[in-house]
């Protein structure tokens, strides 16, 4: 079945506003952010010394902590792009996504330098103490190549298997997702842009107490699975504003349940293309897995046997 003349308007009616190339990197839009603190840049200076530059994969080892959120950004002011690994994988997955990088570079946090020496030769320990080393690199050293056409991030995804609303500098995000989905990186990346908080709550809070740790951090903003938000109620996170789901279908009990009481997105980004391709800001009980517009691209329904073709 192809489509139909007035199908194909439809279509390019609904990507006539597709965005261009914003022709500057991540990292850029984050340093607008931070410039107030000089010392931010000393871990992507000692990386800079090691050679880490563009089309480089970086891999960063840690559990669930504020050292990850701090690891991200050097790495992309290094010009190189970061691989987040879940430690929750078997060791064999770990050094096959290790392997395919072809770095002999990680970032870790100290409680996983024994693992992470398994995975590279070379091994930077991030943290408090570390940190003090780092300092003694000054900015001006920092001398990046890197073209918005360069890599970022990367996500194993055949291994296994900007939002809208709230984002502005009040924004206190909480930073659930496993590190083996790309929705981790949106969760950090976007924040930072926004010159948001980013709440990283600890391992055991993220399996045992999360509504705990949203209390304590004060969390405004979620990004988090239909199946997880199941386990909970609007009572108990009384601080989140925003909630974006993603990765599962929105169904008409969850907005039942939260429509009223938040702002409730539905968010939609295959990781094998991208964090975010479409998002629906009004949800609705008549159509609740409606996934919206595209966002930041266009969207097109092809032929998949000849998707190259521009077939509809």
């Amino acid at each position: 079945m192809t489509a139909s003349p007035k199908d194909i308007a439809v279509l390019k009616a609904w990507n006539r506003t597709a965005p261009g190339n914003a022709g500057t990197s991540v990292h850029t839009l984050i340093d607008r952010q931070c410039r107030g603190q000089p010392e931010a840049a000393a871990l992507a200076v000692h990386l800079k010394n090691m050679h880490v530059g563009p089309e480089q994969f970086v891999p960063l080892c840690f559990g669930k902590s504020q050292w990850t959120t701090v690891a991200m950004p050097a790495v992309m002011k290094a010009g190189a792009a970061f691989v987040l690994l879940d430690l929750s994988y078997s060791s064999p997955r770990l050094q096959e996504s290790c392997t395919l990088v072809r770095l002999n570079i990680i970032l870790c946090s100290q409680q996983h330098t024994a693992k992470a020496q398994h995975l590279a030769s070379a091994v930077v320990s991030v943290d408090a103490e570390a940190g003090h080393n780092w300092r003694s690199h000054q900015v001006g050293q920092l001398r990046s190549t890197v073209q918005s056409s360069n890599a970022l991030y990367a996500v194993f995804t055949a291994l296994a298997y900007i939002k809208a609303g709230g984002l502005d500098a009040q924004m206190r995000a909480l930073q659930f997702s496993s590190y083996g989905f790309d929705v981790s990186i949106s969760d950090t990346l976007v924040t930072l842009l926004a010159g948001g908080c980013i709440c990283v709550p600890s391992d055991l809070e993220r399996s045992n107490d999360l509504p705990g740790a949203v209390a304590r951090m004060d969390v405004n903003f979620a990004d988090l699975t239909p199946s997880v938000l199941q386990s909970l109620s609007p009572a108990d996170v009384p601080s989140i504003r925003t909630l974006v789901l993603c990765g599962e279908a929105m169904s008409q009990t969850i907005i039942a349940k939260w429509g009223g009481q938040v702002c409730l997105l539905n968010a939609y980004g295959p990781a094998e293309s991208c964090m975010l391709s479409t998002l629906q800001p009004n949800v609705s009980m008549i159509d609740p897995s409606n996934i919206g517009y595209a966002t930041g691209g266009a969207c097109w329904v092809v032929d998949k046997a000849d998707a190259r073709s521009g077939s509809c």
